[in-house]
């Protein structure tokens, strides 16, 4: 627990206990995460294990929190706090973007051990890595074991229980960074791959047309920001929770 009465300075460092009653000093860094965590996931409602499936109750739990944190006004004397932008805009997308899907998590049998992959985090070298791990599984027929790539992830062996798991993390700023430069930065990625969001702003279909102006198309919202990084990236962050 925080020991408030251990407080000193502005500038001085937050002291807190451990089960043991020692203490340790806690960071900017760390009182920045502190901070993070109990204004984001520190809130989210407790998950129910009615199923066999961690996945499908975990992506429930996030839906019900995201219902309790956007349920409107009532005369009830229930207090619902707010939450950053950016925790709605999570638990928001989590429910479609692909974050509970297969391919974020990989495993070998030699050694033993689960990966959780995080994108922008070295997705792609720990593929590479995991398909180095695997290779004796794809020897034999390989394309029809492990597809056209000759690549398994995930391996043919079975894997024991007790198998640990692993997850790397990134700094977030630097993650977003990555995300936008990969997904955002060039015109033709935005309009392949279509994970520049929200699409109406950052690529606009050009058969929507404005019923209200005579039926002409849409004039693009980042026509004149294109060829100016600095904006461009600065539009995409005051947008970013609107999708």
């Amino acid at each position: 627990y925080y020991d408030t009465a251990a407080a000193q300075t502005s500038s001085a460092a937050l002291l807190y206990h451990d089960d043991t009653n020692s203490l340790w000093e806690e960071d900017e860094a760390s009182r920045i995460i502190r901070r993070s965590y109990e204004k984001s996931y520190a809130l989210i409602l407790p998950c129910d294990d009615e199923d066999d499936h961690p996945s499908s109750s975990e992506k429930s739990c996030m839906k019900k929190t995201l219902d309790y944190f956007n349920q409107p006004p009532s005369n009830n004397s229930t207090v619902v706090p707010s939450i950053p932008w950016w925790f709605q805009t999570l638990l928001r997308d989590t429910q479609n973007n692909g974050a509970y899907g297969f391919w974020h998590h990989f495993y070998t049998s030699e050694p033993a051990f689960n990966f959780c992959t995080i994108g922008k985090v070295a997705t792609t070298e720990w593929r590479r890595v995991f398909c180095k791990l695997n290779a004796n599984d794809c020897i034999d027929d390989p394309i029809k074991l492990c597809g056209k790539k000759k690549c398994a992830w995930r391996t043919k062996k079975e894997m024991p229980e007790n198998a640990p798991w692993a997850v790397f993390l990134r700094d977030p700023l630097e993650r977003l960074l990555s995300g936008y430069l990969d997904k955002c930065y060039t015109p033709g990625t935005r309009s392949r791959e279509k994970h520049c969001e929200p699409n109406i702003v950052f690529n606009l279909d050009p058969d929507l047309r404005d019923a209200k102006n005579n039926d002409r198309p849409f004039p693009s919202l980042i026509a004149h920001l294109e060829d100016k990084d600095k904006q461009m990236f600065g539009a995409y962050l005051d947008v970013l929770p609107l999708k």
